[in-house]
């Protein structure tokens, strides 16, 4: 019999302080030092951060905030996971966010707030992978069920053109649009289809009625195309194969990871995997390698499949607490960081084409509270930048080789605290 994927029935619903370390005393990782570089105060629950992919904006992270608006506790006094929180509070409580956007000082591996937008509670927030109108553009899903999507209105590089490593000032933001998935809902994921493809792309979006939305961005307008019921309760993750955005996966508090072919319609998915014992809240397409996908779960396993041959994983692995974020490394697809809740971050070599296990490289264990949001920075294509120090040719692939050590932003929930940190080999 399976178990639900709502955390108020599992044991891992125990004050975090402690626990945290009980967790980490379970692994040995090896192979990479981390040093902590920079903590941040988001003020409210942090729970999703990532950097821009978009050559010359990769100086820009963003970090998105949800809290409760409490009558007599604060955010801190209570222990409830984001989950619970979703699911479980009165009506008449209100949902409150922040958008922070954040811009690296390249010099000194700092960050600066640039621009901060009270807004709804922040659920999710992802990067279109491409130009918009010729403008870096970013979406996120919010407490009231909406999909906002930003742009930066003028495509100017952050870096300054003389190889500087002092940003210059942000362009002007303005809000594309603000699409409602449906009534009494909240956002809870969404994913752009084109990371590596490059037409007018498609975003998916997933709430907590257990429906997934399709949207359309052209130009001129985002539009949604589509919206179906896809898991039986919340869905927490939404995500396509990148390499051929017709195939869409979702997972949710059912337990089931599900594929849709959208192509022949919604009406069925085209798979329905329960190899997942409790809820699934983690899926990522690997950019490098195709047919390659990451799942992962409450029931703590990171599991690697072979889209081709979902039968079963064709790796797994148990990190010790319930993996709510994955982000495979975009230079070679062989790497892997989670955001393991209970058990902080982790990095993980994983390439099944060799045939080895998933081996945990290394653990980040700073943060005081559940680990919700990771991201990689990826380097500027034209200059030496930061921890790279390394120079890529611009004519080639800016991510075909790994950097010498790894710049990575990383948020955590109940201590409102964002994370600058880095990874070298031990010397």
């Amino acid at each position: 019999m399976q178990t639900s994927g709502r955390l108020r029935n599992s044991p891992l619903t125990v004050k975090v302080t402690g626990e945290v370390s009980r967790l980490v005393a379970m692994s040995q990782p090896k192979g990479l030092e981390i040093t902590t570089l920079q903590t941040l105060d988001t003020e409210f629950c942090a729970d999703a951060t990532e950097w821009c992919p978009i050559d010359g904006f990769q100086d820009i992270l963003l970090c998105g905030t949800y809290q409760l608006q409490e009558r007599e506790a604060s955010c801190d006094a209570d222990e409830r996971s984001k989950e619970e929180v979703i699911v479980d509070i009165p009506r008449n409580q209100v949902r409150v966010g922040r958008l922070y956007i954040y811009q690296l000082e390249k010099e000194f591996l700092r960050l600066q707030e640039r621009l901060k937008l009270d807004m709804p509670g922040v659920l999710d927030i992802k990067w279109s992978h491409q130009l918009i109108n010729g403008r870096p553009t970013f979406g996120l899903v919010n407490s009231v069920g909406q999909l906002r999507v930003y742009q930066f209105m003028e495509n100017q590089s952050c870096s300054k053109s003389d190889g500087s490593s002092m940003p210059q000032a942000l362009p002007p933001l303005s809000l594309l649009c603000e699409c409602q998935f449906g009534a009494d809902c909240l956002g809870l994921s969404l994913e752009w289809s084109n990371q590596l493809r490059f037409s007018e792309p498609s975003v998916a979006a997933t709430d907590s009625n257990g429906f997934v939305s399709l949207f359309k961005v052209t130009p001129a307008a985002v539009e949604k195309t589509c919206r179906w019921k896809c898991q039986d309760f919340e869905a927490w993750i939404t995500a396509f194969n990148q390499w051929d955005p017709s195939l869409l996966y979702t997972g949710g508090d059912d337990c089931q990871l599900k594929v849709w072919d959208l192509r022949i319609g919604t009406d069925f998915p085209v798979l329905v995997s329960r190899r997942h014992t409790m809820g699934v809240c983690s899926v990522q397409s690997n950019p490098i390698q195709e047919h390659i996908v990451a799942t992962g779960s409450y029931d703590e396993q990171l599991c690697i499949w072979d889209s081709r041959q979902m039968r079963r994983p064709v790796q797994d692995i148990g990190l010790g607490g319930g993996i709510w974020r994955i982000k495979w490394e975009p230079w070679s697809g062989t790497k892997i960081l989670t955001a393991t809740m209970y058990s902080g971050f982790h990095l993980l070599q994983a390439d099944s084409s060799s045939g080895a296990p998933i081996d945990i490289l290394s653990q980040y264990t700073k943060h005081e509270s559940i680990a919700y949001g990771a991201d990689w920075y990826r380097w500027n294509s034209n200059q030496d930048v930061g921890p790279c120090k390394k120079k890529v040719d611009s004519e080639a692939n800016p991510f075909s080789s790994s950097p010498a050590k790894y710049l990575i932003a990383s948020c955590s929930f109940y201590d409102h605290s964002l994370h600058l940190w880095e990874c070298s080999p031990n010397s």
